[in-house]
């Protein structure tokens, strides 16, 4: 576990993203300067072999690594939505952590599995606050976003100043003090039966934390922030620290037109990964499948309805 007054980044993941969490921890130990973080790993449903792999990808800041079964929340997570956007519950953890891990704890950074680190995150650590709770991204709005939505079901005053969670830097004691996990799963529960987020632990987070974030660079979260937008790799190289494959193209599959996919099969070689072949988009889809199959076909009908 985590010492105290340590820097501290964690991830969590189920089984379909063991491989990205691996890469994600290999580029942290190849790029992050930050030798002295804890890194931890909450997972649902991971076997020895999944642990070792994580290991193993650690390399020497494997004895940094701590990986933490998520049964001991499964209760509630199991009760939360889950979406084709968050096909698993794991997505909830980055609510959980803040309030289990040591009072003590400076700075936590949570990072979705789905990402490459590919610079120094130590000005990151270092980023003052100024008074909030959490440093994040700001998202861009999607055409098909109902700003109306975030209004009225959100609560936000302005829809529009609305962060993306994958990265968030979070002062874990403020959290700890306005008992904000408690205050996410109530506004879960105090919504209205039949309620749809499109993406869940996003929303909540966007609710409970609306006066209390600080917009940070996009280096810090560097996705696509439109469909339109045309990036390439030497994009993600000059302006990115944080690569986050956000979109549905993700590196991982077979034929995947990613522009920053390189990135990510280049710190792949360095785990266990390195030999195994990358899944087809029909593996990928079935994976999905397998993890929610309800919510799967829920959710592809919808899209087609859209169409």
């Amino acid at each position: 576990m985590a010492s105290s007054n340590a820097y501290i980044i964690a991830t969590a993941i189920d089984r379909a993203f063991v491989e990205p969490a691996c890469v994600l921890l290999a580029s942290i130990v190849a790029n992050a300067d930050v030798p002295e973080a804890s890194l931890l790993v909450y997972g649902l449903g991971l076997t020895l072999r999944d642990r070792d792999r994580l290991a193993k990808s650690c390399g020497a800041m494997a004895d940094k690594l701590s990986v933490i079964d998520l049964n001991f929340a499964a209760d509630r997570l199991k009760k939360l939505r889950v979406t084709l956007t968050v096909p698993s519950v794991v997505a909830y953890a980055r609510m959980l952590v803040p309030s289990i891990l040591p009072h003590s704890a400076s700075r936590l950074l949570y990072l979705d599995s789905d990402i490459v680190v590919i610079d120094s995150l130590r000005p990151l650590f270092e980023t003052k606050l100024g008074g909030a709770i959490v440093g994040a991204v700001p998202d861009t709005i999607a055409p098909w976003v109902d700003l109306s939505f975030r209004s009225d079901v959100l609560k936000l005053s302005n829809p529009s100043f609305y962060f993306n969670s994958g990265v968030l830097l979070i002062d874990v004691e403020a959290w700890q003090n306005e008992r904000l996990t408690e205050k996410a799963f109530a506004f879960n529960e105090s919504l209205p039966p039949g309620t749809r987020l499109s993406f869940p632990d996003q929303d909540l987070l966007n609710a409970i934390l609306a006066d209390f974030w600080l917009p940070l660079d996009r280096r810090w979260n560097f996705f696509n922030q439109t469909d339109e937008e045309s990036l390439n790799l030497q994009s993600y190289l000059s302006e990115a620290t944080i690569v986050h494959f956000a979109s549905g193209k993700k590196p991982w599959v077979s034929g995947s037109t990613h522009p920053g996919r390189q990135l990510y099969l280049d710190h792949r070689k360095l785990t266990p990964f390195a030999q195994v072949p990358l899944d087809s988009w029909v593996e990928q889809r079935l994976k999905q499948f397998l993890r929610s199959p309800v919510n799967t076909v829920k959710n592809l009908s919808l899209r087609l309805l859209r169409r």
